[in-house]
C-alpha cells in the first residue's frame, strides 16, 4: 500500500469547503487511519460576454474564494493548496499580466500552502506557463524572499479593558469583546531594524480579510490592502528569538 507518510489529495471547490467542517472535530481524516491528507481547489474567474475586466475586477473576482480559503486553511487548520489556476478569462498583457501572477500567487501563499499553474505548456498562450513567461518571469514571482517580511504566527490583539481588535470587511478596525476569527492576525517580521537597536519591525494581516492592519498619520487605525511603512510596526525584545525562527 501507499506509505502512511506519503499525502492523499482531496479534490473540493471552494464553495463546499463549509461542507467539510465540523467546528466540533477539526479532524476530518485521521491520520492514524488515513495517513496525511490535503485538500486541492481549482480557481477560475473569466469575463462575461461584453466585459472588460480591470486589473481591480480581476482580483475582485476571487474575494469569495479567498474568504472561503481562509476560513478552511486559516482558522480551521485543514492543509490546503491551489492545485490549479491560469491568467486566463481577461485581455491582460505585459505588466498587467505580470501584475496579476504575482498578485494570485502572494494570495494563494496566504490563504493556502501554495499553488500549481495550469498547465506547463499548451496552444493557449495565458494557459501555459512556457509562453506567459516572457512577460511573467515566473522564477522571479516564485523566488522565496520575494517578500523580506517573514510569517511568523497567529495572534491576538487585546486591549486589557476594552476588547480585541477585529478586522471589519469594510475596511475599519473595531474593538470586539470576543477573540475569533475575525480577532485574529498572521504576522510577520524583517530580522533587522534600521531605526531602533535590538528592535524587530512586524506587520499583522487579517485572516479574516487579508488585509494590513494601518496607522495614519491621524492616528486612525484602519485596514489596507499593501503592506508598506504606515503598516509597519517596531516591536522590542524579539531580536533573538527572531534570528532563531525559521519558518
Amino acid at each position: 500500500g501507499i506509505p502512511m507518510d506519503k499525502p492523499c489529495v482531496v479534490f473540493t471547490w471552494t464553495f463546499d469547503m463549509s461542507k467539510w467542517i465540523d467546528w466540533s472535530n477539526l479532524i476530518i481524516f485521521p491520520p492514524e487511519i488515513y495517513g496525511r491528507v490535503i485538500f486541492d481547489t481549482h480557481l477560475y474567474h473569466f469575463e462575461g460576454s461584453g466585459e472588460h475586466w480591470t486589473l481591480e475586477d480581476a482580483k475582485s473576482s476571487y474575494n469569495s474564494d479567498l474568504d472561503l480559503m481562509r476560513r478552511f486553511f486559516l482558522d480551521a487548520g485543514i492543509e490546503l493548496i491551489v492545485g490549479e489556476y491560469t491568467l486566463a478569462g481577461n485581455s491582460f498583457s505585459g505588466e498587467e499580466q505580470k501584475a496579476f501572477a504575482q498578485w494570485l500567487v502572494n494570495e494563494f501563499d496566504f490563504s493556502a500552502m501554495g499553488s500549481f499553474f495550469w498547465t506547463f505548456d499548451c496552444q493557449y498562450d495565458s494557459w501555459s506557463l512556457v509562453k506567459t513567461n516572457a512577460a511573467v518571469t515566473w522564477h522571479e514571482v516564485w523566488r522565496p524572499d520575494r517578500d523580506d517580511c517573514i510569517p511568523y504566527n497567529h495572534v491576538q490583539l487585546r486591549n486589557s479593558e476594552q476588547g480585541y481588535l477585529s478586522a471589519q470587511e469594510d475596511g475599519a478596525v473595531k474593538l470586539a469583546p470576543l477573540g475569533r476569527f475575525w480577532e485574529t492576525w498572521q504576522t510577520c517580521y524583517k530580522k533587522t531594524s534600521a531605526n531602533l537597536p535590538g528592535a524587530v519591525q512586524m506587520s499583522f494581516r487579517s485572516i479574516a480579510h487579508g488585509n494590513f492592519l494601518s496607522v495614519s498619520d491621524t492616528q486612525k487605525v484602519s485596514l489596507a490592502p499593501h503592506r508598506q511603512g504606515w503598516e509597519t510596526f517596531e516591536t522590542l525584545g524579539f531580536q533573538q528569538e527572531m534570528a532563531e525562527y525559521e519558518p
